[in-house]
């Protein structure tokens, strides 16, 4: 008999469970209701990682978590969220064919702000606004998205709106206006983080 490539190690990974009939045959159940909340915390465990491998792999189980989470619920914006975060963490680690990585982004981010715009402190309008700060300038391919700082400080301005309160939301668009030369127009004294909002060239 072909052994199914998924193993059940990752099957419980991709909050599936199993479940044997009455026939003695081993099935998927369906996913549990707190898969969403499984996939933010994947998803956090991949951003807090400090070991590359560690995190490449962390971030991979958690597109592939948020694959399984958007199928059962597409109308939970954390699906498509925490999708976009882990979507992120992997391109991050393994730069090799970013662009498929940043188009899945911007459609998840997308999807999440017109599901629940105010989710992670208005998190879809950052991560958007910080993509858009650090994309290159120019690329190969001209369908491949570029920096648009004019569209970075659309999506934080409206997420330091939304969510004042949070430092995040304030740094990242204190970043992007430093980008576009407008240091200046900076709140002073609000620090940078230069190597987290750093831009590829």
């Amino acid at each position: 008999m072909r052994r199914s490539l998924l193993t059940f190690p990752l099957l419980l990974t991709l909050g599936c469970q199993t479940m044997t009939g009455s026939d003695g045959v081993l099935r998927l159940a369906p996913p549990t209701a707190d898969l969403p909340q499984q996939l933010e915390s994947l998803a956090r465990r991949a951003d807090a990682a400090t070991e590359r491998g560690e995190q490449l792999r962390l971030a991979a189980e958690g597109m592939a978590m948020g694959d399984t989470c958007v199928e059962h619920y597409p109308r939970d914006a954390s699906c498509y969220y925490y999708r976009a975060m882990a979507t992120g963490l992997y391109y991050k680690v393994k730069v090799i064919g970013y662009q498929t990585g940043v188009k899945q982004m911007i459609a998840d981010a997308r999807k999440a702000i017109m599901l629940a715009p105010d989710i992670d402190h208005a998190g879809p309008f950052r991560m958007l606004g910080e993509l858009f700060t650090q994309l290159p300038k120019t690329t190969i391919h001209p369908e491949d998205a570029t920096r648009d700082l004019d569209l970075a400080r659309h999506y934080l301005s409206e997420a330091v709106t939304r969510s004042p309160e949070h430092p995040e939301n304030q740094e990242a668009l204190c970043a992007a206006l430093i980008a576009g030369g407008e240091e200046s127009a900076c709140k002073m004294g609000l620090p940078v983080d230069r190597k987290r909002h750093g831009e590829r060239k």
